[in-house]
């Protein structure tokens, strides 16, 4: 790409989970629609085929760059086209992590030709620091957590010893009248997946904390109408410019992508035969893997509800083809009432759906905001990461409930399943719920007010680059 002092080239990192890698090929959409933006989006050949198709008005800004996944000395580490964390159990992410960490090579050298003005990274690639600082490029870290969870760990790492500082209210502690904090699971399990070093020979607590040290700023998929006093609380724990980047929530249409899957045609024709907001949304996503005992729980508590559904199971890595993953007669028993399709489908068309009018979720901001993007009741079952806190954040905000769970050990039954979802759908107590739920869409679904805070963004991009700042 010609250097050209009228344009702006920006090179994006995205770590490789689809959490990750579709928010950043949002908004390298919607830098390059918004502001004419070049941008030189990075991954391996395999997710970029899993990402949606550049809009052809796009083309010539949005290029996608395939570097090929490095494969490690010990080839047993990892399946053959494993590529994302979607490809490999929890357990073996330390050696994705190790065989994406040899990118670092390839990558220099693309940023060493290309000389961009901009790089944006994600949390996990802490060797960037070293190429932006080598050739003089300003580092921006894309978050694609919410504001008050990003802010929180921050704030609770430089406060005290990981995982009892979890459990604390750290914002109260910095006086910000917020009690949020993760129960004492989640914070074990946050210790063993994020602080603890493995294979890689860096935590993800260690590769962000690189990240945030160095960046010039902080870019956070949020905005203000949503998060205003903890995107505030943010930018003092920082002491860095935070850019809300907007939500960059999208919408496509079913019958234009799906119509050559049988299964998927199915699921959308028989969702237009539903009443309008009547059907309860299930998914918990590409990385929650609930084991034999959860999912049956989970099913167990759908059927005692009552209520319509349609679940999305991601197919289980302690299941096989031949065996069904459900109790046995679950489909039988609920075959009037609800739908289970085993394996991907478009979560986010099937939340668009009028029929839908609340979801069954982990929790994941994603997850979080697609729901709300449509006016939908979120149910949270959180199982790792953020989710937890995301939960306790939405019901701070009256627009969510959680499924009650094991302080202890995290478990769950039936029996809280069911309370959270009559709750949430149908009852006269929930009737609030569902009303706020409403409202929050007209924050959602506003594109004039997204827009505004990536054009907010592109203004810092065009008038900070390193050659204007060092004039």
């Amino acid at each position: 790409m010609t250097k050209d002092d009228n344009v702006i080239h920006v090179v994006m990192l995205p770590w490789a989970a689809f959490g990750h890698l579709i928010p950043f090929f949002n908004l390298s959409t919607a830098l390059a629609e918004i502001g004419g933006i070049h941008v030189s989006f990075i991954s391996t050949p395999k997710n970029i085929k899993r990402l949606p198709k550049v809009p052809p008005n796009l083309t010539h800004l949005v290029k996608l760059v395939e570097f090929p996944m490095p494969v490690l000395d010990d080839k047993s580490l990892l399946p053959e086209d494993a590529e994302a964390s979607v490809d490999v159990p929890s357990e073996k992410i330390q050696y994705l992590k190790a065989a994406y960490d040899l990118l670092e090579k390839p990558i220099k050298h693309f940023i060493a030709n290309e000389k961009p003005d901009w790089i944006i990274a994600d949390f996990a690639q802490h060797w960037v620091v070293d190429i932006a600082e080598t050739y003089d490029i300003p580092l921006i870290y894309y978050c694609i957590f919410g504001a008050a969870a990003t802010g929180f760990s921050i704030a609770a790492t430089s406060l005290g010893e990981v995982p009892e500082i979890l459990t604390s209210p750290v914002f109260k502690m910095l006086d910000f009248p917020s009690t949020l904090a993760y129960r004492k699971y989640e914070s074990l399990e946050l210790m063993s997946t994020c602080y603890v070093d493995d294979a890689s020979g860096a935590s993800f607590a260690q590769r962000g904390s690189e990240i945030l040290f160095a960046c010039r700023a902080i870019a956070i998929r949020s905005c203000k109408e949503f998060e205003d006093a903890y995107i505030d609380a943010l930018h003092k724990i920082v002491d860095k410019p935070v850019f809300p980047v907007g939500l960059l929530a999208t919408t496509s249409s079913p019958s234009t992508i799906f119509n050559n899957d049988p299964s998927l045609k199915n699921i959308f024709k028989w969702l237009h035969q539903q009443k309008d907001k009547s059907i309860l949304f299930v998914g918990f996503g590409s990385e929650c893997k609930p084991s034999k005992e959860e999912v049956h729980e989970i099913a167990y508590g759908l059927e005692l509800s009552g209520l319509p559904f349609i679940w999305i199971l991601q197919k289980p890595n302690w299941g096989s083809d031949e065996v069904d993953p459900l109790p046995e007669g679950f489909g039988l028993r609920t075959g009037e009432k609800g739908v289970v399709h085993i394996g991907w489908a478009p979560q986010k068309e099937i939340m668009a759906h009028p029929s839908i009018g609340g979801t069954l979720v982990q929790g994941g901001w994603g997850s979080v905001t697609e729901s709300l993007q449509h006016g939908h009741v979120v149910v949270v079952l959180a199982f790792v990461y953020d989710q937890g806190f995301n939960a306790r954040f939405l019901m701070e905000k009256g627009l969510g409930i959680a499924v009650e769970r094991n302080e202890e050990d995290g478990s769950f039954s039936r029996n809280e399943i069911t309370k959270a979802l009559t709750y949430a759908m149908v009852s006269k107590e929930g009737e609030g719920l569902r009303d706020r739920a409403k409202e929050a869409a007209a924050i959602f679904e506003d594109q004039n007010l997204h827009d505004s805070y990536i054009a907010k963004f592109i203004e810092y991009l065009k008038n900070n680059r390193e050659d204007i700042s060092t004039d």
